[in-house]
């Protein structure tokens, strides 16, 4: 039920609090997929707001956990087209998670250029130029 929750529209810091308070391990559910729960709020374009709580309670290891197909949690958010201020909290709180790559050899800045905002690709460009120069090919 707390992945569920960390995917529904209906998700707030204090119903999530309400999970953690019950069973503090459900902060370690993961999915068939291995998404864990900051993978699923990212995925599912949830506030800034969870994503900070979550961030939080799981610390900031989890910013580069990976699923069986090899995703950080900032992948999925760039493959959801998540709200700017959630990437670049993402990006900035753990930069690293930038240039990791998934089982399909592409980072999260290719992602950023193949399904977000032409403003999430100036930031990534501007404030890590470094990622620009990733060869993919």
């Amino acid at each position: 039920p707390f992945l569920a929750m960390c995917a529904s529209p209906m998700a707030t810091t204090d119903l999530l609090k309400m999970f953690v308070d019950k069973k503090e391990d459900v902060l370690k559910d993961k999915s068939t997929r291995l998404s864990g729960p900051l993978h699923v709020a990212a995925w599912n374009g949830q506030s800034l707001n969870v994503v900070q709580y979550l961030t939080t309670l799981m610390g900031y290891n989890a910013l580069m956990e990976k699923t069986a197909s090899g995703t950080t949690p900032l992948h999925r958010a760039m493959e959801r087209q998540a709200d700017e201020d959630v990437v670049k909290y993402l990006v900035d709180a753990e930069p690293a998670a930038l240039f990791q790559k998934d089982s399909g050899s592409r980072d999260a800045f290719l992602l950023a250029c193949k399904y977000h905002s032409a403003y999430v690709v100036t930031y990534l460009m501007k404030q890590y130029p470094s990622c620009f120069q990733q060869r993919y090919f």
